[in-house]
Order: C-alpha cells, then sequence, then structure tokens
C-alpha cells in the first residue's frame, strides 16, 4: 500500500493491458481473500531498495489439500477465490526490462521457503521462462501449464463516429438490428456511469442481471461466477477503480429499469470488457452488443490504446476482431522429491477440472 501510487504510474508506463494488475485491483483482492501473512509482493527496482520500480509481481501462499497431501503454492493475486473475474493476471514490468524483471521474480519465488512450487503468470510479449534461471537446481523445472487467449481491438481509430464504419459488415447489421428492435420495443435508453457512487449502484444491477443470464434456458450455458464474497469483492474492486477513473458500467435500461449491464475496466491504456448481465425476457434486443459498442466508443474517446473482449476466443468476440494475445501461466517447480511428486498429483487433477469445465462451458440449460 505503501507504494501504491507508484505501483499505478508503473502500470500506465508498461502499458500492461489489464486493468488486473493495477494496485486497485490487486489490493482490494488481498484485502478480501488473503490474510496479511500469506501476502508475497514482489516489487523489483534499478539499483538498490531507492531505485526505479521497473516491475511489479504481488503474489500469496495458499494452502489446499489433496486427498492426503497437504500442499503450499505461492500464486499470483487474483487466482483462486474470483478468478473467473480476473481473467488476465501477470506481472508488470517495462517493456525495456520486462526479461530482467521475469528473471528475477522467477529467482525469488523458486527460493521462498515452505512451498511445494510457485505459478508465474506472464502477458503478452513479457518473454518466457527459463530453467537455467534456477541457479543450479538441476532437478528443478519449469512447466508451462496454460495459456490464457483473449480477443483485442487494437485497431481503434481517432474519432469514435469512425468506429461504427471500421466494424466488419455482419457486427454493423447486427448493431442496426439491435437500434431497430429497441425502437419497436420503446423507451431503450442507453447510459454509461464512471462515478463511484453510481458504479456501486450499478454493480448491484450487474450481479441482479448476471444471474436472470446464468439461469436462462434454452440457450448455452452462462455460468454465474458471482455470489457471496465475490460479489462484495467486485463492489469494492469497481469502486477503487471508479475512483482513479479506471471503471465504467454501461446500462440499457428498459422505461428506467436496467435490463443489460456491462462492466468495462481499464488499466488507462486498455479497455477490459468485463462482466455483463442481461434480463432474458430482452435477449432477441442484441442488448449486449449495443453496450460493447458503445464502450468501444468511449475507449476512443478517452484516448485508449485498445479493447480487450476478455479471455476465451468465441464467435461473438471474433466478430469485433481476429487478433487474439496470449497470457501464459508456468509453475516453478524445485527439485526436492515431495514438490515434483504433489505437483505432478496436481497436475492431473487440473488437467481433469480443465476438461469438466471445458464441457459445462457448451452445454445447454
Amino acid at each position: 500500500a505503501a507504494i501504491r501510487d507508484e505501483w499505478a504510474d508503473l502500470v500506465r508506463a508498461a502499458g500492461a493491458g489489464s486493468p488486473f494488475a493495477h494496485p486497485a485491483w490487486s489490493l482490494t483482492w488481498a484485502q478480501h481473500f488473503v490474510p496479511e501473512h500469506d501476502l508475497e509482493f514482489v516489487a523489483i527496482r534499478e539499483g538498490d531498495d531507492t531505485g526505479r520500480l521497473v516491475g511489479m509481481a504481488p503474489f500469496y501462499r495458499r494452502h489446499r489439500s489433496l486427498g492426503r497431501f497437504t500442499m503450499t503454492t505461492v500464486q499470483p493475486i487474483g487466482t483462486g477465490q474470483g478468478e473467473a473475474l480476473t481473467e488476465g493476471v501477470h506481472l508488470v514490468a517495462l517493456p525495456e526490462r520486462a526479461r530482467d524483471v521475469l528473471c528475477a521474480v522467477v529467482q525469488h519465488v523458486a527460493a521462498l521457503p515452505d512451498s511445494d512450487w510457485a505459478q508465474v503468470s506472464v502477458g503478452d510479449g513479457q518473454g518466457w521462462p527459463l530453467a537455467q534461471w534456477l541457479d543450479g537446481d538441476s532437478a528443478g523445472m519449469i512447466h508451462h501449464r496454460k495459456t490464457r487467449p483473449s480477443v483485442v481491438l487494437d485497431d481503434l481509430p481517432d474519432d469514435p463516429e469512425q468506429v461504427l464504419p471500421g466494424l466488419k459488415r455482419n457486427l454493423r447489421e447486427s448493431l442496426r438490428r439491435a437500434r431497430n428492435r429497441s425502437k419497436k420495443m420503446g423507451d431503450i435508453a442507453f447510459r454509461s456511469v464512471s462515478d463511484p457512487v453510481d458504479v456501486a449502484s450499478a454493480i448491484r444491477e450487474i450481479i441482479r442481471l448476471h444471474t436472470l443470464r446464468s439461469e436462462m434456458e434454452g440457450k448455452v450455458a452462462h455460468a454465474n461466477m458471482l455470489g457471496g464474497s465475490v460479489d462484495r469483492f467486485l463492489g469494492d474492486a469497481a469502486v477503487q477503480l471508479a475512483r482513479e477513473g479506471l471503471a465504467t458500467v454501461q446500462l440499457a435500461e428498459h422505461a428506467g429499469v436496467p435490463v443489460a449491464a456491462q462492466l468495462v475496466l481499464s488499466d488507462g491504456t486498455t479497455d477490459y470488457i468485463s462482466v455483463s448481465g442481461l434480463d432474458p425476457k430482452y435477449w432477441d434486443l442484441n442488448l449486449n452488443t449495443m453496450l460493447i459498442f458503445r464502450a468501444v466508443q468511449d475507449a476512443v474517446t478517452t484516448g485508449r490504446r485498445s479493447v480487450n473482449l476478455s479471455t476465451g476466443p468465441n464467435v461473438a468476440k471474433m466478430r469485433w476482431s481476429s487478433t487474439v494475445i496470449t497470457h501464459h501461466d508456468f509453475d516453478i517447480v524445485p527439485g526436492g522429491r515431495r514438490s515434483q511428486i504433489v505437483h505432478e498429483l496436481y497436475s492431473h487433477a487440473a488437467t481433469a477440472w480443465d476438461t469438466h469445465k471445458e464441457r459445462r462451458r457448451h452445454r445447454v440449460l
């Protein structure tokens, strides 16, 4: 917290492309889900402790059980509880120092005591960790565990009025139908809110509408990622980012009542299309497409460089852009026999769980 402003400046200078790397999100997540003694925030500076901050990697210790084994892993803030919300987690580094920062982070977490292994998440273009960095631990290994692809709209025009002409033809047609259907319905109004008080109120509407969408029958299941402590965290994190001018909620209202909502987060350079919600009675109006369109126009107006449509490429996102960037998760596993056995067991269980989640993602209620 003492270097929060310096950390935020680093995020902007690094062009991290992820609001989840911003201290407003990371610190709020830590306060909601992690005892302070389990935190392991790594700040990388040039020279000594007073040097320029060139990298930041917030971690925590996570304690779990797998059968008769207990394990402690060091992993990025945001993974674990509410992970479906923290989609673009990765370290932050000035582009010209990315390799040095990644090396320093790998060596730091590899040397931490009382953990079985560590997860390091790397953003697009931040390099690839090398086993040679493990400082003589010849039995240690670096295991590439997961790739997280995101669809990014990065060819933004200078004028918000030029967003529509620059879109693909089928998307322009979808937006035209959405406008016409909304006019026929009558009293459909669109607005965006960014004041922290208004954002707090709008988040409650997103939670309500997100739950309604997740219960909609006859469509591909839309998992409900919210509930309980995750709701409270999302509300606090969105307000913290709104205070920095980095959170907006796009709303569609019918007769003054919100019927669709889209949360848009930012790191100051890239806007991120986050959690959304929709009243199923308004499905045919394509309101969420309209809200994303308005979010892209706002991104142009505020001078953002790109819009991230979130992880998991699909037909709906690829209509907006064919550009896909990737984040990578790596496990840094020390050479001890126990760590290697526990990591192998966990890897098999994690693969099975990922397959189960992917299968559920395609089911129809």
